[in-house]
């Protein structure tokens, strides 16, 4: 059987319905996927906005190749670019008030009491 020569005519056998589902099932995948990575990210700036909290930084993962995504022990992720140096780092404590995008740093000093380390703003690029 000669894979090269029989594929055209197998192709040419099936119906059009079936060749388009199969070519738009990545179409609709990446349709799919670009809505709800967007939509994760659209709900988490609202709510970062709307909220006021004292947390901490749990845990970071790399987000895309681009950008270092820090989660926060009351689930928001707050992100930073990945050439960025001096951000937030986990342990440090997140303080906001509601309504805005400026929120307070604090890093745990030799004596493991919390001192203000920088101030931020979630809707800039750092």
């Amino acid at each position: 059987m000669d894979l090269e020569k029989e594929m055209p005519q197998i192709l040419k056998k099936m119906p059009l319905i079936i060749k388009l589902l199969v070519g738009g099932l990545p179409i609709i995948a990446g349709i799919v996927y670009s809505y709800y990575s967007t939509s994760g990210v659209i709900k988490n700036k609202k709510e970062f906005y709307e909220k006021e909290f004292s947390t901490v930084v749990i845990e970071s993962t790399i987000s895309a190749g681009r950008a270092t995504k820090f989660h926060l022990e009351n689930k928001l992720d707050i992100y930073f670019g990945l050439s960025v140096d001096n951000t937030i780092a986990i342990g440090d404590s997140i303080q906001k008030t509601s309504h805005t995008y400026i929120y307070n740093v604090y890093r745990r000093n030799g004596k493991g009491q919390y001192e203000f380390f920088d101030k931020y703003d979630f809707s800039k690029v750092y």
